[in-house]
């Protein structure tokens, strides 16, 4: 299991580096599975992949210097402040894959739930369907995603294309709901809805009331997917990725960067990823 754990970076970047793993994954020899962790600086409001951008209070995002990037998976709004992130890369042809999404979700959230229990907290696995729908990701828990006392601590979401699985999600470590509901038009002003989103999500500092230390975090979650999924751990390198690696990159991250790709939704294709 190769592992990247990374400083900070802008949402464009960090979006390209997902995909560009995902090429990577499909097209190398490399038969391991990629872990990544990572965090966001500025902090950055990801949208779903086919969510419509008029929710959004883009002014409020700018005043707050916040970034904004549209993510390739699909999913609701989140906003990556004080929390981490964990990308998932596999083949989709690997065995250790289940084929069913939800199941593949399970086995997932199965060692996240695994790495964050090791470090005391009582996270479980959420086995309620949605009852409502809204642009805001942690409004409301999907089946089998993660929870504490039914409140929502990781939003993910899932893709699969071209012959690889990309799930990423935001483990909350504080939940920061008025800076979350300020992002959208018309959630900010409905307080029936502030009063539900506040009681419905959840971080590691809500609970612990303790500062989290994000080494032991990745540690402890870095050990769980390695004994779910069967592989040794391998610290790695993007420097070691070859250049078909940076050439994706550095595509990838002019299509994420761009206005056409954030608030017009043009495809992927249309952008000329594929070249």
């Amino acid at each position: 299991m190769k592992v990247f754990i990374d400083a900070p970076r802008k949402g464009a970047t960090n979006m390209a580096i997902d995909m560009a793993l995902s090429h990577w994954v499909t097209t190398s020899q490399n038969e391991s599975i990629v872990l990544r962790f990572y965090r966001w600086d500025p902090p950055c409001l990801s949208l779903g992949r086919n969510q419509h951008i008029d929710a959004i209070n883009v002014d409020y995002l700018n005043e707050m210097g916040f970034d904004l990037v549209r993510r390739p998976t699909g999913g609701k709004a989140v906003l990556h402040w004080v929390e981490l992130t964990y990308s998932f890369i596999a083949k989709s042809v690997d065995k250790r894959i289940p084929r069913n999404v939800v199941d593949s979700y399970m086995k997932i959230s199965t060692a996240l739930k695994a790495g964050l229990n090791s470090m005391g907290f009582p996270v479980e696995i959420n086995e309620k369907k949605a009852s409502e729908i809204s642009d805001i990701c942690f409004q409301v828990p999907s089946v089998k995603e993660l929870v504490i006392f039914g409140k929502k601590l990781v939003g993910s979401a899932q893709t699969r294309k071209k012959g690889a699985l990309l799930q990423h999600g935001s483990i909350l470590l504080r939940a920061m709901p008025d800076e979350y509901l300020s992002c959208f038009h018309e959630l900010s002003k409905d307080e029936r809805q502030r009063k539900k989103v506040k009681n419905s999500m959840i971080g590691l500092e809500d609970y612990s009331k303790k500062k989290v230390n994000i080494p032991e975090l990745i540690e402890n979650l870095m050990l769980a997917f390695s004994i779910i999924f069967e592989e040794r751990i391998e610290i790695a390198d993007y420097n070691k990725l070859g250049p078909e690696f940076s050439e994706k990159l550095d595509l990838y991250e002019r299509m994420f960067d761009s206005y056409e790709w954030n608030f017009k939704r043009q495809t992927m294709d249309s952008l000329n990823t594929n070249r």
